[in-house]
């Protein structure tokens, strides 16, 4: 059964993918402000998403999910504050995934509603995780360039694991033509958070690439050069508005199993 058709099948079953605004948006910007949105991904529903394509179903299995399945974003917590002024939600809701999260509700995007930045010094800020599983996350540019292997080995960063067990990984290349192991020259990691912060204009691009499940975490790494601020946990930034005078910092994608630098 191709990608397609699992896809097709998901979505009439009602297993929602992506969060997507549903009301009116309304947001209106003045003169002097800039409108953005998050984007934010969660890798650990894999999981139930193979499970619920009649895959092998390891989703409460601790000894390989160490039950962070929907839980990974647990603690964690992004602002973007000027002065007083602290922005932690959008449209009433939060501005990422939250914890617990599943098919049903979050998905493996969630795309925030629109917000505006008046021109000055913002600073983003991200907590660290506080699940116990969670707890040798590593922000390093030395971690996220482990082999395979080194991945694979004990005690190794939880937010580099990569999918198991190889029960998982066959049935994903037999089934959805996908290498979990080298999917766009990357090894998909289930337990690593992602989130971005974009202008208004990608929304559209942003919710359709949402849309499409698992293919959706990648939009992120697609559009580094366009993110206002990227990372992970753990992270503050002075970040400007208006965007354009705050020029991103040399980005370079890796092939063979690398990846672009972790924040920005």
């Amino acid at each position: 059964m191709v990608y397609a058709t699992l896809l097709a099948c998901l979505l009439a079953s009602a297993h929602g993918f992506a969060s997507l605004p549903t009301g009116p948006r309304g947001v209106e910007c003045s003169a002097n402000e800039e409108k953005f949105f998050v984007y934010s991904i969660d890798p650990s529903m894999l999981y139930p998403f193979v499970s619920a394509s009649s895959g092998p179903d390891f989703t409460t299995n601790e000894t390989v999910t160490r039950g962070l399945v929907g839980k990974t974003w647990q603690g964690v917590h992004l602002s973007i504050t000027l002065g007083d002024t602290a922005i932690t939600q959008a449209g009433g809701k939060p501005l990422t995934v939250t914890s617990p999260n599943s098919l049903e509700s979050g998905g493996f995007v969630v795309v925030s509603e629109d917000f505006c930045l008046g021109y000055g010094n913002w600073t983003v800020k991200t907590t660290a995780p506080t699940h116990p599983a969670m707890a040798n996350y590593s922000t390093s540019d030395v971690a996220r360039n482990l082999t395979l292997e080194e991945r694979l080995a004990p005690g190794a960063p939880i937010n580099t694991v990569p999918m198991k067990p190889q029960e998982i990984v066959d049935w994903a290349l037999e089934n959805l033509e996908v290498d979990v192991n080298n999917f766009n020259g990357n090894v998909i990691s289930p337990f690593e958070i992602r989130w971005a912060i974009f202008p208004a204009e990608m929304r559209a691009d942003a919710k359709a690439k949402a849309a499409t499940g698992p293919y959706g975490m990648s939009f992120i790494e697609d559009n580094l050069l366009k993110t206002w601020a990227f990372c992970e946990v753990d992270y503050e930034k002075d970040k400007v508005v208006p965007a354009s005078v705050d020029p991103p910092p040399l980005r370079r994608r890796l092939s063979g199993g690398g990846s672009a630098p972790r924040c920005g």
